[in-house]
């Protein structure tokens, strides 16, 4: 019986252990959501992804949140990632997109902040304790903010 237990819970730790690989796994690209939603009001643009076929290790956001406030199109998104997800893999994501965003110290948390010329305005934070309590999400949680930086004039867009 003592066997059948240690063997139980060396598969769970074992499975716990995969799962959490798989987040990390080498060369899995980070999906980010279309900022192309910011200000969208047609079907042309309301594509949540960018339009790249998936593969293996791919990294998807666990929850994607987004803002209308009684607009005919949103303002702006937020897309959470998992706390195994490095800081790094979602900045080197962005930055291949953006260009090298800057480094805000407004908190203990780790924050970068792009400004997209007349567009939007992205940033990406790590939840430190006191946001993680605020937004109710672990210690680590990643988020990544698309909002519109031409708020509260700009009127949606066609495409």
């Amino acid at each position: 019986m003592k066997h059948i237990g240690a063997i139980a819970i060396a598969v769970l730790a074992l499975t716990l252990h995969c799962m959490g690989q798989n987040a990390l796994k080498p060369g899995g690209r980070v999906i980010l959501p279309n900022p192309k939603l910011v200000r969208c009001s047609s079907l042309d643009c309301y594509q949540l992804w960018e339009a790249k076929a998936p593969s293996t290790g791919d990294i998807y956001p666990i929850r994607i949140e987004v803002a209308l406030l009684g607009k005919a199109c949103p303002f702006g998104l937020s897309a959470v990632y998992d706390k195994a997800v490095p800081f790094e893999y979602l900045q080197a994501a962005l930055e291949s997109r953006f260009g090298k965003g800057e480094t805000k110290h407004w908190t203990k948390a780790r924050l970068t902040v792009w400004e997209v010329v007349d567009d939007f305005t992205i940033v990406l934070d790590e939840a430190d304790e006191g946001i993680a309590k605020a937004r109710h999400v672990d210690v680590g949680t990643k988020e990544l903010f698309i909002d519109d930086a031409r708020m509260p004039t700009s009127t949606c867009n066609k495409k």
